[in-house]
Parts: C-alpha cells; structure tokens; sequence
C-alpha cells in the first residue's frame, strides 16, 4: 500500500514538473513571437497584415462591444423575466423544479459578470485604437460610434448592477435563510456566512480549483511578458503581472494561515 502511494505520489510530482516546464516553454515561445513580430519581422512586408489588424481594431471594436452589451441584456432580461415568472408559480415544496430555476439565475448573474470584463476590455482595446492607430479623419468619423460605446459601457455597469441585485433578490426570496444586502459593502461576507456547509464546500472547492487554473496561466504570461520586455514589449507588462501573481500568492498563504489556525482553536 506504501509502494502504490508513493508511487502515485511521485506520478503526480512528474505530472506539475511537466505541466511547469510545458508553461514556461509555450509561454516563452509566445513571448519570443511576439517581440520577433515587432522587431525583426520589420524587414517582412507585413503592411497588408498590419492594415488588417488596425482596422479590425479601429472599426470592429466598439461594434463588437455594442454587440455584447444588447446580447447580455436581452439574454439577462429575457431569463430573469423566466426565472421570476417560474418562481411566482412554484408550490413551495417541488426541491427539484426550484433547483433548476436557481441555475438559471447562476447563469445569469454569471452572464452578465463576463459581459461587463468583455465591454470593459472591448472599450479599452477601442480607445488604444481610435487615439494611436486611427487617422485625424478616421477619428472623427468614428467619434459618434466610439460615444455610443462609451455610453454602453456605463449602462453596462449601472445595468449589471441593477439586475445583479434583483437575481440575488429572488434567491433570497427562494431561500428566505440567505442574508446579505446585493449593494452593502459587506455582502459577501453575510451571503457566506449565510451559507450551509454543502454550498460553502462547493464555494470553497471553487476557489481553490480556480487558484490552481490561474496558478498555470499566470505562470504562461508571466514568460510572455519576459520575452517580450528583452524584444521592446517594455518593462511594465511584466510589473503588472509579478505585482497580480505576488498578490495571488500572498493572499493564497494569508487566507491558509488564518483558516488553519482558526480552526486549531475550535
């Protein structure tokens, strides 16, 4: 027995050690691509490449965040809508019917969160392109699109908040047990601490499996942001993602201690 838990220990060792150095090799070749790509690849007559690529920016982007803004909210309303509808009519005690309706507003307060990083992104990428990729003319041409942009974004957020606040809302109503108001500062807290010990394992599960993804993602850009500073990238790619990485890290440990401890008082 001994001999088999070593033995799997040691395959599970292998399996992080290959996962590492898989990591670093992929994220170095990314990060060597894309410094030869703004280097060396000057001597290439890539003019027709980087015409596209500009002008996918310039003209693509604020379409493309006012394209997500109406599809989150259509789906967002559209499924609220359902979902309040379904619990009106529920009978109190089908376990089975109200799980399903409480699915779907996990959808969609999970819906509307990757809504709101994409129009902040699209919105950030389209202002990058309309001030240093975009001609005077294009500019201008572009501004009342650009505007229409900006206006979804802070609709996008007011949005968000608005329906964010009125799923939790109907969760409490389902589970009349849940605390927590979706506008206080310390919500979260009161929505956890509201929790039975089934939904925090499931929560804590989650987090955890979402540190060790981001354990391995942060590693790859991390060797992106390397090659790429020795390729003219600059320094501060690789600033921003050590200071994100330092602070993972840091909180993971912070967290660990305090949770272990805690419970050695118990």
């Amino acid at each position: 027995m001994k001999t088999n838990k070593k033995s799997k220990d040691n395959k599970k060792t292998l399996k992080a050690v290959i996962v590492l150095i898989v990591l670093f090799i992929l994220g170095g070749a990314f990060g060597w691509f894309m410094g030869y790509m703004s280097t060396e690849a000057e001597s290439f007559d890539l003019t027709a490449i980087k015409e596209v690529i500009k002008n996918i920016l310039i003209y693509a982007t604020p379409v493309a965040l006012l394209a997500v803004f109406v599809f989150v909210t259509v789906f967002s309303l559209i499924g609220y809508f359902k979902a309040r509808k379904a619990t009106a009519n529920w009978d109190g005690e089908n376990e089975e019917y109200i799980e399903k309706v409480e699915t779907k507003l996990g959808i969609i307060i999970s819906m509307l969160t990757i809504g709101l990083v994409l129009v902040y992104s699209l919105f950030g990428i389209n202002a990058y392109a309309q001030f240093f990729l975009a001609s005077g003319e294009i500019f201008m041409s572009m501004l009342p699109l650009s505007i229409a942009a900006l206006f979804a974004m802070i609709a996008t957020m007011v949005y968000n908040t608005i329906v964010q606040r009125a799923c939790v809302q109907l969760i409490k109503k389902i589970n009349p047990e849940k605390k927590g108001e979706a506008l206080a500062v310390n919500f979260q807290k009161e929505w956890e601490q509201s929790m039975d010990e089934a939904q925090k394992l499931m929560l804590f599960e989650t987090g955890f499996r979402t540190y060790k993804v981001m354990s391995h993602v942060i590693i790859f850009v991390w060797m992106v942001s390397v090659l790429g500073m020795m390729f003219g990238m600059g320094l501060m790619p690789m600033l921003i993602v050590s200071a994100l990485w330092l602070t993972m890290t840091i909180t993971y440990m912070v967290y660990g201690y305090k949770i272990e401890h805690k419970n050695k008082k118990r």
